[in-house]
């Protein structure tokens, strides 16, 4: 009977793509490529992303008849397979035998986990919620009763307001078919939008690497109290000009008085091109920035690239009235300045 219902829904593609559990074809590593495909492509786009894993509280033992058979009902299923389970699941009782008497109740609902039959008739429930209309920034895909959703958005503000509404949309559901989620077994994690600057070409080395430490104390500054922030930086010279209040540079004094009111964020050097697994990572990081990451304008040039500018351009204004000048026979014999 099982097999029979299985195969008219898998022959009809009555059961959604994004179940990734008793499918032929699907696995627990499907359903993680999948996800992470997902979430590497809401990053590329230059997205924040929230990936809320959902479980259900006894999802099997909890599953009602009457969701069942509704479900079953709208999968065009053959009419004796549907007649099966209507008269398998209809009027059925359980009678326990005590010391006193025989006590008998309606058996209203469960599925165990495990039974011939609880797979198919779980997907066969949980392809509602799996179908239900979902906006374009919200995916979800299910591994038997645990389901992910995946949100993404441009800003904090509207990853909040549409996680929101996606646990609305979900915890409906739930109430519909008298589910229960499982507060303690569901979990979240937040990727932020990955911040990605890129200087000017007369900026130096040495800007560059003080703008990502200043970057990095005003990020961690805004964290909850209570976190402990360490930042390791390779760059010796920038950790040295933010630790002196007095230094000539005015990012480095910004990151000392951060780092002076904020005492859990802590500064570190690590040793550069060791292995270091999160080093390596920054600097690649840093290289993709130079080819791909947003102008950043907030550095000014540096004074040995102005002093250049200003010398050229001095030299161009003594070149034109050296030879413009109306006195003297020196420009005719030397027309060229520096020749």
């Amino acid at each position: 009977m099982t097999q029979r219902l299985t195969y008219h829904l898998e022959s009809t593609k009555r059961l959604n793509d994004r179940q990734h559990d008793f499918k032929e074809g699907k696995s627990v590593d499907i359903a993680i490529n999948e996800l992470l495909r997902k979430i590497k492509t809401a990053r590329r786009d230059d997205k924040h992303i929230l990936v809320l894993s959902i479980d259900i509280k006894g999802a099997f033992d909890n599953l009602q008849h009457r969701a069942i058979l509704k479900s079953l009902d709208a999968s065009a299923c053959p009419r004796n397979i549907n007649r099966l389970f209507h008269s398998l699941l209809q009027n059925r009782k359980v009678t326990l035998l005590t010391p006193q008497s025989r006590a008998t109740k309606d058996q209203k609902q469960g599925c165990p986990q495990g039974s011939c039959s609880g797979p198919a008739l779980w997907n066969l429930v949980a392809n509602e919620i799996l179908y239900q209309v979902w906006p374009d920034n919200v995916n979800i895909q299910a591994f038997a009763d645990d389901f992910v959703l995946v949100i993404k958005a441009d800003a904090n503000r509207s990853l909040l307001e549409d996680t929101q509404s996606a646990i609305t949309q979900f915890s409906s559901w739930c109430s519909e078919n008298e589910l229960a989620i499982s507060t303690e077994e569901t979990n979240y994690i937040l990727f932020s939008k990955m911040w990605s600057a890129k200087l000017k070409d007369n900026n130096t080395v040495f800007q560059a690497e003080l703008t990502a430490l200043h970057e990095a104390v005003i990020y961690a500054s805004h964290l909850p109290n209570h976190n402990t922030s360490k930042i390791h930086v390779d760059n010796g010279a920038s950790i040295m000009a933010s630790s002196n209040s007095k230094s000539t540079n005015k990012t480095a004094r910004k990151i000392f008085k951060i780092l002076l009111s904020n005492p859990r964020i802590e500064v570190s050097w690590v040793k550069t091109h060791e292995g270091n697994i999160g080093n390596e990572r920054a600097d690649q990081l840093a290289k993709d920035a130079t080819q791909h990451g947003q102008p950043y304008s907030h550095t000014k040039l540096p004074k040995p690239h102005i002093k250049s500018l200003l010398r050229k351009r001095m030299l161009e204004e003594w070149q034109t009235s050296w030879k413009n000048g109306d006195t003297g026979i020196t420009p005719q014999h030397t027309p060229e300045l520096g020749a």
